[in-house]
């Protein structure tokens, strides 16, 4: 093996010295594009939070906008204030439906109770049973919140199969609760 002379000193200097320059652009080159791949890094983070966002805040639009149908559906079923004209409409349309012909309707005192508050009313009527049969069968399908608590049938004669009716029921509102 033969050593180093003289003459190969300048071409291994040059050889180092270029071999340093190269890993000094390479480090300064690869600490760029470390900080580069960082910011790409956080950037996607910060769109990938974005989109979540939006998606949060489109489900959170669609539940308000389900939430406020609710309220209105509850607004209908139990409203805040009495409204007893509107149950009378509800109960004129089913009784044309039916074929029930009410005769009387005697909403009595309001009872209040903490949440809600009822209106017990009367109903009497003429009806065959069937007709009295479709009418509470439409009562209990209307918006508005009730509930039967009785029923009385008498029948008037055998030749006409027509019945006089007293139905006994409450209506709901909205109490102090609410």
């Amino acid at each position: 093996m033969k050593g180093f002379c003289k003459k190969d000193i300048p071409f291994l200097t040059g050889t180092i010295i270029i071999i340093f320059i190269c890993l000094f652009f390479y480090s300064s080159r690869y600490k760029e594009i470390a900080e580069i791949m960082e910011s790409k890094k956080k950037i996607n983070e910060e769109v990938l939070r974005k989109e979540a966002a939006e998606e949060q805040l489109a489900s959170m639009k669609m539940g308000m906008k389900k939430l406020r149908q609710k309220l209105a559906l509850y607004e209908e079923r139990l409203p805040q204030n009495i409204k007893i004209d509107d149950f009378i409409r509800q109960l004129e349309r089913i009784e044309r439906k039916s074929g029930f012909l009410i005769s009387s309707i005697e909403p009595h005192k309001i009872r209040e109770k903490e949440l809600y508050n009822e209106v017990p009313v009367t109903l009497k009527a003429e009806a065959s049973y069937e007709e009295t049969y479709k009418f509470i069968h439409y009562l209990n399908e209307i918006p508005r919140l009730n509930r039967i608590e009785s029923v009385e049938i008498e029948r008037l004669n055998d030749e006409t199969n027509q019945c006089n009716v007293k139905i006994n029921l409450k209506v709901f509102t909205a109490g102090k609760g609410n």
